[in-house]
């Protein structure tokens, strides 16, 4: 039988420290595959979720936030981002982090999951909103804290992630085949 030989794969340990003056506080689990921030901003609560599995920092071609003069498709990762306020309603917001920027993809709102009533209004391709409500609901997410540096902090706590997350992966197939 052939050894399993785990130091053959070369991995850089990449560790991403938190800056102190990080504004969200950041729950990321040991084996798990979402990451999630959370910071409270007056009434509202917001949460951001990266799922690994959707999170491959790939480069992608053709998005909005590609201008003509960026030939390079640029890595991103997709994030789920709720505002929610103390009454139950919330904001869910589909958001592509890429280096520097954010782009919003859609908006929806929905009502508390205990209530009978089932408002959940995803609106319109978020391309089709009106340009100066666009702006708006970028700065609307800028005051809670989702800004340039929070998408590059976010673009290289995920490849630190998914490389441990790896790691880990390997030494578990590698305790496997040993034993």
């Amino acid at each position: 039988m052939q050894q399993f030989d785990l130091h053959k794969f070369e991995l850089q340990d990449t560790v991403v420290d938190i800056p102190d003056d990080f504004p969200f506080k950041v729950q990321d689990k040991a084996g798990k595959r979402v990451i999630i921030l959370t910071r409270n901003c007056g009434d509202e609560t917001i949460n951001i979720v990266v799922d690994l599995l959707n999170a491959r920092c790939e480069n992608v071609e053709g998005d909005a936030v590609n201008s003509e003069e960026e030939s390079e498709p640029q890595p991103s990762v997709p994030l789920s981002v709720t505002v929610s306020k103390e009454n139950g309603l919330s904001l869910e917001f589909d958001v592509r982090a890429f280096p520097n920027k954010i782009s919003i993809c859609g908006i929806s709102i929905k009502e508390a999951k205990s209530s009978s009533n089932q408002l959940d209004c995803k609106g319109p391709a978020f391309s089709l909103v009106n340009e100066s409500l666009q702006k708006s609901f970028y700065e609307y997410l800028e005051v809670r804290g989702l800004t340039g540096s929070i998408a590059n902090f976010l673009l290289e706590y995920v490849i630190s992630k998914d490389t441990k997350e790896y790691t880990r992966w390997l030494k578990n197939i590698k305790n496997f085949v040993e034993h």
